[in-house]
């Protein structure tokens, strides 16, 4: 791992990031932790991101130290796939770099990196996932070593597992396609995959059971085996993933990488015929080659199909990370073997980059947008309802359909439709984050959070309530202790 390889690492995987950078936006969770400096992700399974936050911030409150966050994460995981990965790739920088680049701009990742907080514990978590599925260790040390890499993981990230898993078959891959020793192939990776069974009953007999609170953390925590459910949650999935490929562009580069992948299992397939003998080892390798682009496609949803309520948003599909890096190394096996390897890799590189640069500037610039228009929402209504005599500790606030979006928002929507996955609105119903967003005020620092039931009584004098004042976005409207913010 030279200095300079790293060097540029950092320098093209900073441009790639650069929006989340210099302009952070708060997002969900940032927005409480930003106002209260709370911690709090041991109750959700993941004490080790509660203790890698609490050394950063000396042991007191967590606050908003964007983007120092995203920076040291950013640096991890350089690290780590640059220590992991030099020996797969022929200690052949530009690729090592370029490919460093290609697994993290997938494009469920983009979430992940919008957090202020979680972006850092989240790419903490995905470089354990390489320098564990990538060990080099030997002997009894191996197993001991990867387990506990791989319980940190999911002690940082839980959904990082499918990563994981999706790491060990290139790491296979790789090793059939550099013309490794057969039996110690499969017993090295055997050995892997006991690691993971390992970290994982001990995390969930051990860490899960002691850490895990909370009503909703317990809920999304349970699993499932009903077959039904298993084939309801990949649907679900699916329909969050359709999304992404709605544009014409989306769809090409989905099957340019899909065909890389394709491609490059069928000539290190026909290799390992051509130049083996035909033995149960051989049929074994070919067989994991010609199923690797499938194992790709269903990890990146993985074991989230076994949890009987999952979480149906992009931040979980870190598998994706998984598949990028697949088709990185995929360009790579196709090209090694020439003079111009590095061109030829750069070559087919390359589109998908520009695509993924293309996704990540559109969707920070439509974040910042909206962030900047929900400013100026929530200081109007905070002014709207000082005005009219609304009091924090007393009366109730009820929010009436939601606010909209900004051209900036709606544009990048069309142009690529997964995008509103990943572009919320907070002020609707008794959504906590519209509120959370609205005590960043100071008139309404005290302002409770709207509950279900209150919002359904709320709801039934809405249309006996009478109008107050009305503004571009919004009118207010008001029934005896009910204050309703009704966005037009």
């Amino acid at each position: 791992m030279s200095r300079s390889n790293t060097f540029f690492s950092i320098f093209i995987v900073a441009i790639y990031t650069l929006p989340f950078i210099l302009s952070p936006v708060a997002y969900q969770d940032d927005i409480g932790r930003t106002i209260w400096g709370y911690y709090d992700w041991e109750s959700n399974g993941r004490p080790l991101a509660t203790l890698s936050m609490q050394i950063i911030n000396f042991f007191v409150n967590v606050f908003n130290l964007s983007p120092l966050y995203i920076i040291i994460g950013l640096i991890a995981y350089i690290y780590s796939f640059e220590r992991s990965c030099t020996y797969i790739f022929n200690d052949n920088r530009i690729v090592i770099s370029l490919s460093c680049l290609v697994a993290i701009a997938s494009p469920f990742f983009l979430e992940n990196l919008a957090y202020n907080f979680d972006s850092m514990t989240m790419l903490f978590s995905v470089s354990l996932a390489f320098l564990s599925a990538f060990s080099r260790k030997e002997g009894r040390s191996r197993v001991l070593f990867q387990s506990f890499l791989i319980l940190a993981m999911l002690s940082l990230y839980q959904a990082t597992i499918n990563l994981y898993i999706i790491l060990v078959v290139v790491s296979y891959i790789a090793g059939v396609n550099r013309n490794s020793n057969h039996a110690h192939l499969i017993k090295t990776h055997l050995e892997s995959i006991a690691s993971l069974a390992i970290a994982y009953v001990f995390y969930s007999l051990v860490i899960a059971k002691h850490f895990v609170k909370l009503e909703y953390n317990i809920t999304h925590s349970q699993t499932t085996f009903n077959i039904s459910d298993i084939s309801q949650n990949i649907h679900s999935f699916i329909e969050l993933i359709g999304p992404l490929l709605g544009g014409s562009s989306s769809r090409v580069i989905f099957i340019f990488t899909l065909s890389v992948i394709l491609l490059s299992s069928v000539v290190s397939s026909f290799k390992v015929f051509k130049h083996k003998a035909l033995t149960a080892l051989t049929v074994v390798n070919v067989l994991i080659l010609i199923l690797a682009p499938i194992l790709s496609l269903y990890f990146v949803i993985g074991s989230l199909a076994f949890l009987k309520f999952p979480v149906f948003s992009p931040r979980v599909l870190i598998g994706g990370v998984g598949y990028m890096f697949l088709f990185s190394y995929s360009a790579y096996n196709l090209t090694r073997h020439y003079n111009k390897a590095v061109l030829y890799f750069t070559l087919l590189t390359l589109p998908v980059l520009l695509f993924c640069f293309n996704l990540c500037y559109t969707y920070n610039y439509a974040l910042k947008d909206q962030a900047r228009l929900e400013s100026s929402i929530s200081d109007q209504i905070s002014y709207r309802l000082f005005d009219a005599g609304f009091k924090p500790n007393a009366d109730k606030l009820i929010i009436v359909g939601s606010e909209p979006r900004t051209i900036v928002s709606i544009n990048a929507i069309m142009r690529i439709p997964y995008l509103e996955k990943v572009l919320p609105l907070y002020f609707y119903g008794n959504n906590p984050f519209g509120f959370i967003k609205l005590r960043q005020t100071y008139f309404l620092r005290d302002i409770n959070i709207t509950d279900k039931k209150t919002l359904d009584e709320g709801m039934s004098h809405f249309h006996g309530a009478k109008g107050i004042s009305r503004t571009e976005y919004f009118s207010v409207l008001k029934f005896e202790d009910f204050y309703f913010i009704h966005f037009n």
